[in-house]
């Protein structure tokens, strides 16, 4: 968990002496926590980005249309994924009594100590955090099946001239062939 990585962490620190705000050491420990969970989530997102691409590229190959690849575009997206707000929580702790007899004490009293004083906060944070990605997430499917449409609608369009070649009329040539004609003038 979170807490039980910031303990570990906190203590490390308190030990080799680095002066580093224990603060800051809490807090570095659990945004770890989270990006982690979340590059999951955007792993899977780089793989639809990526199919996507593929598919438009390998119909663009079978209609014999040169396109740049799409997927940058789509990977754009899925970069802009949102942090954690730990500002809520408001600790500093310290080292523990219970430093003086061993890392294992020291982890053991440092977790307890977290988990008593902000708990509740971290898991309000991670609660709140699921709730952003959620709409991140959604946002960003909007945002790839968009370009996805944008992209494949020509093709689509191109699909359906070459299903159902339009037949020109001699009332549509020679309506072109005389607006061409008016434009030469002008």
């Amino acid at each position: 968990t979170a807490i039980a990585l910031a303990a570990h962490r906190l203590v490390d620190a308190w030990r080799t002496g680095d002066k580093t705000p224990s603060r800051e050491i809490f807090r570095d420990a659990v945004a770890e926590v989270a990006r982690n969970a979340a590059s999951e989530i955007v792993a899977e997102m780089d793989k639809l980005a990526i199919g996507l691409s593929t598919a438009l590229a390998e119909t663009a190959r079978t209609l014999d249309v040169s396109v740049p690849s799409v997927y940058v575009e789509f990977q754009d997206g899925i970069r802009n994924l949102p942090q954690i707000d730990l500002t809520q929580i408001d600790i500093d702790p310290t080292p523990p009594f219970l430093a003086h007899f061993g890392k294992k004490a020291a982890i053991y009293s440092t977790d307890r100590q977290l988990r008593t004083n902000i708990e509740d906060a971290t898991s309000a944070a991670f609660i709140a955090y699921s709730r952003v990605l959620h709409l991140w997430i959604r946002t960003v499917l909007g945002q790839l099946k968009n370009k996805f449409d944008a992209n494949s609608d020509g093709y689509r369009a191109q699909l359906a001239r070459m299903l159902n070649p339009v037949r020109e009329s001699a009332d549509d040539r020679i309506g072109v062939e005389s607006d061409i004609e008016w434009l030469r003038r002008e």
